[in-house]
């Protein structure tokens, strides 16, 4: 009866160390997870900023040379 109770002890200490490890590993991969989006959050912003200032610079031209004062905006998160 002891011996049976030692043995399962043992087991689940393996067990709760393979689950801790796999814990771990699972936490390094979220946070991995989370700088390759903030990361490609950037890219995307930087990206319709970048496409959004284009088209703007050439309305804007095409407003200055009409007198219209309306400024043109994209707002991105």
């Amino acid at each position: 009866m002891i011996q049976q109770i030692v043995t399962k002890n043992k087991a689940l200490k393996l067990i709760n160390t393979s689950l801790q490890k796999q814990a771990e590993s699972i936490r390094d991969l979220t946070q991995t997870v989370t700088e390759l989006n903030a990361r490609f959050a950037l890219i995307n912003q930087t990206r319709r900023w970048s496409s959004s200032r284009s088209t703007r610079g050439n309305l804007g031209h095409e407003a200055e040379k009409e007198g219209n004062t309306t400024r043109l905006c994209e707002c991105v998160e």
